[in-house]
């Protein structure tokens, strides 16, 4: 049953993108706050369970000599990476829609730290 679920996913993105960029903008509406309201959500049922004190200390209290171990940097390089998702190249075929006046370095840097700090916050969840 699982070519049902990906046929159904396939159909919604079609639907999304055959009128093109106006359509595709209007439901990166959804699929950018949604993510948002689902994360505040957990983190209010996550802050209400017990020892949740503990678990907020454990993240926040860092572990220096974690940071000599280079199997952390590889995963936080990998994290980086995908979560940008700079090399599917959705963000430069989005960025090519952009006004040819607009502040890109402004605009690349707002994404990296509304990404970071989604990255930050969800570990507390």
């Amino acid at each position: 049953h699982l070519w049902i679920a990906y046929t159904v996913a396939w159909l919604l993105i079609y639907l999304c993108v055959i009128q093109g960029i106006r359509t595709s903008g209007k439901v990166v509406y959804v699929t950018a706050t949604l993510p948002y309201v689902a994360l505040v959500a957990f983190f209010a049922r996550a802050i209400t369970l017990p020892n949740a004190a503990t678990g907020v200390r454990f993240f926040v209290e860092p572990n220096f000599a974690d940071l000599l171990n280079y199997e952390v940097w590889i995963r936080a390089v990998t994290q980086i990476f995908y979560s940008l998702g700079v090399g599917f190249g959705s963000l430069i075929a989005f960025a090519s829609y952009g006004n040819r006046h607009s502040n890109f370095q402004c605009d690349a840097l707002q994404v990296s730290l509304i990404n970071c700090g989604t990255s930050i916050f969800a570990g507390f969840v």
